[in-house]
């Protein structure tokens, strides 16, 4: 099956191995945010996977695994995948570089550099898998992962894929009822008033996982915090050189501003235009992968999902009635169904001096 987004769907029923302590640990992280109960699995391991010429698995329940794959064809897409009985049964992609970069100042993850937890974000009694890939992390401890929330049981399996920066310890973090909130963090460049130079920020957002989709958490602030040169993201080594961010006690420090609208979407407005969305593909540069949406009129409106930008122009997937950008990786449902023959209003932001954003806000059916 190629790793473009389609699935297979079968049932699956996890069970977490009893004898591993709970992940993160249910405790208040400087009063802020309480970390939900989950369960780390066991470290991945290499394993022979056909089709494969790397791999590595982490077991679920003894039938089941969460197997990561670098293809022996290299026009195959790299992905991770659930296995069970040896049959591939649900796969996303993923992109696992054959020979990973392993420089002093940065290095990407290979087929064993990825975290499986057991929680139940919803609520509803039957546990979803948070499988997390590493993709980069530089020398300053700015990171970036891929993460899927896998639902393997009922009939529907599916698998909620986004980006996401500095993932680990909070990043599922407490709410009401017993749910948990998925904190869907990013890196952003910009400036702030009364501050200088231009640098880099931690920002995130309280995403609710409700009916196999992520939707944020109503009158939930956009959280920020600058990087350079007040701190240094946090982390927890979890063995063999491997190690988690900790982004919810990193929004706790009081430098963290708030706000209720999109950074992104406080510069000047530069243009606005309306368009039909004709048909989506997923594209990616080996590295990041993005969905390009091409509108009626035939122009390809660049990438709104992942990270595919041009050095000075970017596009980004919005949700006209909320205001609210969707994560970065995220787009509500499958891509196809939930996006084309949609209504865009595409409008472009002028935020510092030579970097103009484009935001494709996604009109009410």
């Amino acid at each position: 099956m190629e790793g473009g987004g389609d699935h297979l769907k079968v049932p699956a029923t996890p069970r977490a191995k009893e004898e591993l302590a709970p992940w993160p640990e249910d405790r208040p992280v400087h009063g802020s945010f309480v970390t939900c109960s989950a369960q780390r699995m066991a470290a991945p391991r290499s394993r022979f996977v056909p089709g494969c010429a790397q791999s590595a698995c982490v077991d679920l329940d003894g039938y089941s695994q969460v197997c990561s794959c670098v293809p022996e064809d290299p026009g195959r897409a790299s992905s991770m995948r659930v296995v069970r009985g040896g049959v591939p049964v649900l796969e996303w992609r993923v992109p696992i570089p054959r020979d990973p970069s392993r420089e002093f100042h940065f290095h990407q993850g290979g087929v064993a550099d990825f975290d499986v937890v057991r929680a139940d974000p919803d609520a509803d009694g039957a546990p979803e898998w948070v499988v997390a890939h590493l993709r980069d992390r530089n020398d300053v401890g700015m990171s970036t992962w891929d993460v899927a929330l896998v639902e393997a049981t009922g009939p529907a399996p599916r698998a909620v894929t986004l980006e996401v920066a500095n993932y680990g310890e909070g990043t599922l973090v407490g709410s009401g009822g017993g749910r948990c909130d998925l904190l869907a963090t990013e890196w952003s460049y910009g400036w702030e008033a009364g501050r200088e130079p231009i640098g880099w920020y931690l920002a995130g957002r309280r995403m609710a996982y409700a009916e196999g989709q992520l939707v944020p958490v109503p009158g939930a602030p956009i959280l920020r915090r600058r990087l350079l040169y007040s701190f240094a993201p946090g982390s927890v080594g979890l063995g063999a050189g491997f190690a988690v961010g900790t982004p919810a006690a990193d929004f706790a420090h009081p430098s963290t501003v708030a706000r209720a609208g999109e950074w992104a979407a406080e510069g000047v407005r530069t243009g606005e235009r309306s368009a039909t969305i004709r048909a989506v593909a997923v594209e990616t540069d080996g590295i990041h992968q993005g969905l390009r949406l091409v509108l009626e009129e035939g122009a390809a409106l660049g990438t709104v999902w992942g990270d595919l930008p041009s050095y000075q122009r970017y596009t980004r997937l919005g949700d006209a009635r909320t205001g609210l950008l969707y994560p970065l990786g995220d787009v509500p449902g499958d891509p196809s169904a939930a996006l084309i023959g949609k209504k865009v209003r595409i409008a472009s932001y002028m935020v510092d001096y030579w970097e103009e954003r484009q935001i494709a806000w996604l009109e009410p059916s």
